[in-house]
């Protein structure tokens, strides 16, 4: 371990004196009077994972990543334009069959400014990373466009629509991973009760399919509130009742579940310096093992403004998935984490973060039951 640990922070130290040695070559390109810009982010860092797998008796490794990505910002006439594209490279110091690579591209068209307003985005990005469902790492292209709108009727009234489409395509399927299409159309109904707060009345489509020919139809009706929730606290909060109607690829009969959904965001500032955020999310998912969940998760977030340079964080979560179809052998999973970090800028373009994180998982599944710490340090600059 000594050896390893050794040969970890020598690799940090190399990637990190070459993101400082080629910085110098980029700088922030403003173009038409400052209303096009284009940024260019370095980033390099090491991990320390205990768990690669999420199971069971999993082994640990040290990961070496770096990356580059480039933004492209307009703020000209009528529609705003954000663009990405990136890649990141990871390198695994004892199990090198893991080594991987993921480009990332993303486009959204804005338009914030007239009767109607909304955004399209398109993303493509590769990913590899732990499945908490299967106990593997898989690796995955994910693709997603979504369209947004949102209508003032009258003065008091208005009305938003939603419309996406997202896929999960595994590279290697194997004999358990199926890839996943979802379709979602929404639509919501804006109530301006007072000058700081909206009423909420929506409803939710969404369609998913699997490569295993198993389909699952979901019809969610919900209602809410946006803005000033309490004196102290802003966000939004949604709670609401879904259906959710599955066919099995065996070609059984349908199964239909019921249930609260919920979705709930909200800060609370407590001074110029701390700031605390909660969230509670539930909802229905199909899983990248073929089964739908119902899964549980309540989030408390924290962020510490040292001074100017200096930010400190600290996270806690606790959350349930239940397996709804007897593929799972219900199977239900409780898990809770924490998990604390910092970020130090050095200057306007070099930056230092890094943090701890543990996760802990308990399954009716043995392989399941696995508990994980990661620890990190990251060396970031954007010109």
């Amino acid at each position: 371990m000594k050896v390893v640990a050794k040969n970890s922070f020598r690799s940090l130290a190399t990637l990190a004196s070459g993101v400082l040695a080629v910085t110098p070559a980029y700088a922030l390109l403003r173009m038409n009077d400052g209303r096009d810009q284009v940024y260019v982010t370095f980033n390099t860092g090491t991990s320390y994972d205990s768990n690669i797998f999420t199971a069971g008796g999993g082994q640990g490794d040290f990961v070496f990543n770096s990356g580059l990505s480039i933004d492209y910002l307009r703020r000209a006439g009528l529609i705003g334009i954000n663009g990405n594209l990136g890649w990141g490279f990871s390198k695994f110091d004892q199990f090198s069959s893991e080594d991987f690579s993921t480009p990332t591209m993303s486009l959204e068209l804005t338009k914030s400014t007239g009767r109607t307003t909304g955004s399209l985005s398109l993303s493509a990005s590769q990913s590899s990373k732990p499945d908490i469902d299967a106990n593997v790492r898989t690796t995955a292209w994910n693709y997603s466009t979504g369209l947004s709108l949102r209508y003032p009727v009258i003065e008091r009234y208005s009305l938003a629509g939603q419309f996406g489409y997202s896929l999960t395509d595994y590279t290697d399927n194997g004999t358990t991973l199926v890839d996943l299409s979802t379709y979602t159309a929404s639509t919501d109904l804006y109530y301006s009760w007072t000058s700081e707060r909206d009423l909420i009345f929506g409803y939710r489509y969404r369609l998913s399919e699997t490569s295993a020919n198993s389909t699952s139809t979901d019809h969610s009706f919900s209602t809410g509130v946006s803005g000033k929730l309490l004196a102290k606290l802003n966000g939004s909060a949604r709670i609401g009742y879904q259906v959710r109607t599955s066919e099995s690829s065996t070609g059984g009969a349908d199964t239909t579940s019921n249930g609260i959904n919920a979705s709930v965001s909200s800060t609370w500032t407590v001074n110029r310096r701390l700031s605390l955020t909660g969230t509670l999310a539930r909802d229905f998912n199909t899983t990248s093992t073929d089964s739908s969940t119902e899964g549980t998760t309540v989030t408390i977030d924290g962020q510490y403004a040292v001074n100017a340079k200096l930010s400190l964080n600290a996270r806690a979560s606790v959350g349930r998935n239940d397996y709804l179809d007897s593929a799972a052998a219900n199977r239900q999973d409780n898990y809770y984490s924490y998990g604390t970090g910092f970020s130090y800028a050095f200057n306007p373009h070099l930056s230092i973060s890094g943090s701890y994180d543990y996760f802990s998982n308990s399954s009716s599944t043995a392989l399941s039951n696995f508990d994980r710490h990661i620890f990190s340090l990251n060396l970031s600059s954007r010109w």
